[in-house]
């Protein structure tokens, strides 16, 4: 969760629909983005119903604007989970927790190799953003590493490495 596990590149070509002098974008996104900025590229619509059945909303946004150089339109959070290790991105600040481990605060812009923790300097923003990040949490499913755990040792798996 910490920024070199998941701060990547990501290249996009597209000669009739963005600039293509080599611009740099550096909106802060994620995976998520990438089916509504195709949709958005496509002009195709995402459906809200398939085979009767409600299709949930889509998470991410289109980062077509972003791409061609447009004015951002806001911040949004940005949020992750992987193993029980959680995250949670609001502009500047960049929430991180190992499995199991104290919530950690970065300031990205200032320090963007995460060496100085500042969650004991501004605990009320930690307590923003945890529950930020819990609200999608349970918006999203995540399932706690521990019932995944659990599952696996009720199915006879061996367990994956802690």
């Amino acid at each position: 969760m910490h920024e070199g596990g998941i701060s990547t590149p990501f290249i996009a070509l597209w000669p009739a629909g963005l600039p293509t002098d080599g611009s740099l974008c550096r909106v802060p996104s994620q995976l998520v983005d990438v089916l509504p900025t195709i949709a958005d590229a496509a002009r195709a619509g995402y459906p809200t119903q398939r085979d009767g059945h409600d299709v949930p909303a889509v998470e991410g946004v289109s980062l077509l604007s972003a791409l061609r150089g447009e004015p951002e339109r806001g911040q949004r959070d940005l949020f992750w989970e992987h193993e029980g290790n959680c995250a949670v991105r609001r502009g500047r600040w960049k929430l991180v927790r190992k499995h199991r481990g104290p919530w950690e605060l970065y300031d990205i812009e200032a320090d963007r190799t995460e060496l100085d923790d500042l969650a004991s300097a501004h605990p009320d923003l930690v307590a923003t953003l945890d529950e930020a990040w819990q609200a999608w949490a349970d918006r999203c499913g995540v399932i706690p590493r521990e019932e995944v755990l659990a599952l696996y040792a009720a199915r006879g798996h061996g367990l994956p490495e802690e």
